[in-house]
C-alpha cells in the first residue's frame, strides 16, 4: 500500500513538471510585432527607424534611417513574421546591431543579430524567419557614422 501511494506521488509531481514544462514553452512564444505592440500604445505612431550595423569583419559600422510610410509599414509587417522565443539567462548577451524605433512620445532600442533580438532587457531566440537578413534586404541608403551625423 505504501509503494502504491509513493507511485501514484511520483507520477502526479513528473505530470505536474511535464505541464509546467509545456506551459512555459508555449508562454514564452512571441514574435517582435507583439513586442512591438507592447512598447506602443494606441495614440502613438511611428515617425522613424534607425539602423545601426556593424560589419565585424571589416570593421565597419553603417547607419540608415528609414522615414517613408510605404517602408515603415513593410518594416512592420516583416516584423510579424519573425518569431521569438524568450530565452532565461542570466548571461549578458551583446550582439552587433541596433533598430531604434522613434514615435512621437517615445524611443525604444532594440539590439539584434541572425540569431537574437533584445528588447526592454529580454533576450529573445529568433525561433523563425530572419531579422538580420530582412533588414539587409531593404533598399535603403547606408551611411557611415560620419556622413550620418551630418545630416
Amino acid at each position: 500500500m505504501k509503494k502504491k501511494n509513493i507511485f501514484i506521488v511520483v507520477i502526479i509531481v513528473i505530470l505536474i513538471g511535464i505541464s509546467a514544462f509545456i506551459w512555459y514553452s508555449l508562454s514564452s512564444k512571441t514574435n517582435f510585432k507583439a513586442l512591438l505592440d507592447n512598447d506602443l500604445n494606441d495614440v502613438d505612431e511611428i515617425t522613424h527607424i534607425v539602423i545601426d550595423k556593424n560589419d565585424i569583419d571589416k570593421n565597419e559600422s553603417f547607419w540608415a534611417t528609414i522615414e517613408q510610410e510605404e517602408l515603415l509599414s513593410l518594416v512592420v509587417s516583416k516584423m510579424e513574421e519573425i518569431e521569438l522565443k524568450e530565452k532565461i539567462t542570466n548571461k549578458e548577451l551583446y550582439l552587433d546591431n541596433t533598430m531604434t524605433i522613434h514615435t512621437i512620445y517615445a524611443t525604444y532600442f532594440y539590439d539584434y543579430n541572425s540569431n537574437s533580438i533584445i528588447a526592454d532587457g529580454k533576450q529573445y531566440e529568433v525561433l523563425e524567419g530572419n531579422f538580420e537578413s530582412f533588414i539587409n534586404d531593404l533598399v535603403i541608403e547606408w551611411e557611415t557614422p560620419e556622413e550620418f551625423m551630418e545630416d
